[in-house]
Parts: C-alpha cells; structure tokens; sequence
C-alpha cells in the first residue's frame, strides 16, 4: 500500500525535517479512514451496511475531497456491499491502519498499539467520518510536537528494516543498513536515533517477539515516510 501524493504545500520545517502540513495530514486520516471504514462493513452483518457503504463516496465529495482520493480507493468505495475483491478488502484494512497513524498525529487519538490493529468503528469515529464535523476536525488539525512525531516514525521505519534483514546474506544485509540509514537521513531522522538510541533495541524486541506484526509495521513505515514529507 502507497499513501496517495498531495498537492498541498509542505509547512512545517526543522532544521533537515520536512512534515506535511496539518490540515493535509487530516484530510488524508479522514480518506483512508473512510477506507478503513469501508473494509469493517464489508464483514459485518448489518441492516445499515449497504446503506453506509453506498454514502462514504459521495460524502467524502461533498466535503471536496474527492479530487485527492486516488482512483483505486474511489473503485473501493463505489464498490457495493459485500462485493470487495479479496485484495481490495485486505488494502482497505490497511489504509485503516494508516489512519490510525495519521489520526494520533493530530492528535485526535492515542498512539497506535505497539502490536494491535486499530479498531475501524472507533477511528471513524474519532475522524468524524460522515458527519458535518469534519470540516471543523480539518479546520482545526495541530500536528503533535516535532519531536514525538520523529520518535515513532523512526520506531516503524526501524521496525521493518529488521524485519527485513534476516531474509539477506551478509552482503545483503550490510547494503540494507546503508539504506536504511540513507533513508533516516534524508527523512532527518538522524537526530531522533542520537536522542532516542534505545529506539533500535525497542524495534529489533518486538520484531524478534512478534513476528506477526510485519506486514502492520511495514503500512506505518510508508505512512511515516509520506508524513514526513517523501512519497515513498
């Protein structure tokens, strides 16, 4: 899963750090929290299902957000009840995921379990997913402090790198690390691991620990890259 590229300007600068600006981080954790949204109704049993699914397109338009919805995602949500490819409803839960991600960085919720998915019902909720609010959630968006968003983007980048790694050779694995460490540069991520280099031991734990969660953390390290601002 790609997050979808922008068209809004970048706002937030720190030294080599650049973020997405706060009213598209919302915008964004509102569209694939719709998404997300739409995977939970595909598997639920429910007289209003139909009728939910049939109005997150529309409504997601009707807040002029269609023109950033992505013409896969819009396939997705025209898609009638219980008729999602098997594929499609598997993306669609994980950009529910990266709502998750985007959500608790404008601070509208906690930060994503460690190992838990997010629960769709109460994103949508917290996003305000067909409701008028939304406007105001946009409106009103304060992205968290530079440094706690650095933190835990640098955790799920390096998450999957080690999740990565065992699957190469030596050489491999050492053309790996130069890439990795490439990439937290460019992202200006550098930083974060001198202030935080507890953050490498935390990430090698749990990727050891919970080998179930790889796919989890590879959908928050693209979601890391994209708030950072690079499409990855």
């Amino acid at each position: 899963m790609r997050p979808a590229p922008f068209q809004i300007p970048l706002l937030v600068k720190r030294s080599s750090v650049m973020h997405r600006k706060s009213q598209e981080v919302a915008i964004q954790a509102i569209i694939y929290g719709a998404i997300g949204f739409r995977a939970s109704l595909e598997v639920t049993e429910h007289s209003r299902c139909a009728t939910l699914c049939s109005q997150l397109l529309p409504w997601l338009e009707q807040q002029n957000y269609g023109d950033q919805i992505e013409e896969v995602h819009r396939q997705m949500l025209e898609t009638p009840y219980r008729e999602l490819t098997q594929k499609s409803q598997t993306e669609a839960v994980w950009h529910g995921e990266a709502a998750s991600l985007l959500a608790w960085a404008i601070q509208v919720s906690d930060k994503p379990d460690p190992i838990s998915r997010a629960d769709p019902g109460f994103m949508a909720n917290r996003l305000s997913i067909l409701r008028p609010s939304a406007s105001e959630l946009v409106n009103n968006a304060v992205l968290r402090p530079a440094e706690e968003l650095e933190d835990f983007c640098v955790f799920c980048l390096t998450v999957r790198h080690c999740f990565q790694r065992p699957s190469l050779d030596e050489a491999g694995q050492a053309t790996l690390d130069r890439i990795y460490h490439t990439r937290l540069e460019e992202l200006g991520l550098k930083e974060s691991l001198v202030r935080r280099p507890e953050l490498e031991n935390q990430a090698a734990e749990l990727a050891a620990a919970v080998p179930s969660v790889r796919g989890l953390y590879v959908v928050r390290a693209l979601t890391s890259e994209w708030l950072l601002g690079q499409d990855p």
